[in-house]
């Protein structure tokens, strides 16, 4: 940055005149605003600095964009990105796949176990219908001898 040169002064008496301006100006603020000139000074300088800073991460990540593009490293990135997301479809069709065998075997020892369920419940009642014969088996054998003796005393 250029030095500023007055004509009339020398540097160090143009030093202690802006200095002198620099306290007039602050009496002035203290007087009339109440407000301390260097802490206003300091705030319009942190806001300067702030936006040299966010320039100065837009420019670099402008340039590591830049730098990126021209070696081909995005195109990398997105390469290896739609690769790995075909091999996560990959496994999840996979594993849909495992998922849709298991439903069917699953289904078809539901319908096995249905048709046995069915098999038992016609058993069970082949059970009470030959019970039931057996019980009137017994019925007629006991009634048989009470016949057959009246028979004989008939006779």
């Amino acid at each position: 940055s250029p030095v500023l040169q007055y004509p009339k002064y020398s540097q160090s008496e143009a030093c202690k005149e802006i200095i002198n301006a620099l306290n007039i100006i602050e009496k002035l603020f203290n007087f009339h605003l109440n407000i301390p000139f260097f802490s206003l000074f300091f705030f319009f300088f942190q806001t300067d600095a702030k936006r040299k800073m966010t320039e100065e991460e837009d420019n670099f990540t402008r340039e590591v964009t830049e730098f990126n593009n021209e070696y081909g490293l995005t195109s990398n990135r997105d390469l290896m990105i739609k690769k790995k997301v075909k091999t996560e479809i990959n496994d999840l069709e996979n594993e849909a796949a495992l998922l849709k065998n298991e439903m069917e075997s699953m289904e078809h020892k539901n319908v096995q176990l249905n048709a046995l369920q069915l098999q038992k419940n016609e058993l069970k009642q082949d059970v009470l219908n030959l019970q039931n014969e057996l019980k009137g088996v017994h019925d007629n054998l006991s009634v048989r001898p009470k016949s057959t003796d009246f028979l004989k005393h008939k006779l």
